[in-house]
């Protein structure tokens, strides 16, 4: 049986494999901000991201075409993450974790949308697969959404 390095950061645990990691992350630490941190130490260009756990605070944004606004709400209760999947890329040379989620409520009901910030409260397991390239997005099309720029990406 082979074995696999525990790499830890501060509000993080994480194994890597060929093709990704398994990360955990902390009781009571917030889930964009310690992904970010493992992905600088990591030093990962672009990599696909999955996940489930728990939360009691969560804010979530959505994007209203019509409006050509994002508004953002916090939802403060026992919740489970029933999916989170994302992707990490860079805009102006800055990490940008783009990552949606759908939260189990304790009545069934659910809330989703995009994943601005949320606290772990019990437990935060992810997958991060990884590719080998670095990529980029831009805004320069259309000035409210940021697009995969292929012209910029470095393989």
């Amino acid at each position: 049986m082979e074995h696999f390095e525990v790499i830890k950061g501060k509000t993080w645990q994480a194994k890597k494999f060929d093709g990704g990691y398994i990360v955990n992350i902390n009781n009571g630490e917030k889930i964009i901000s310690s992904l970010e941190d493992f992905i600088l130490s990591e030093q990962i260009g672009s990599a696909e991201i999955t996940g489930i756990g728990a939360t009691n605070e969560a804010k979530l944004g959505f994007f209203d075409f019509e409006k050509e606004e994002f508004s953002e709400q916090t939802f403060s209760e026992q919740m489970e993450i029933a999916s989170a999947i994302g992707n990490v890329s860079y805009k102006n040379e800055e990490l940008y974790i783009h990552m949606h989620v759908t939260l189990g409520r304790e009545n069934y009901s659910s809330y989703a949308g995009h994943l601005v910030e949320a606290t772990i409260h019990g437990v935060a397991e992810f997958y991060v697969r990884t590719n080998p390239f670095k990529v980029f997005k831009s805004n320069e099309e259309n000035k409210n959404m940021w697009v995969y720029d292929f012209e910029k990406t470095e393989v």
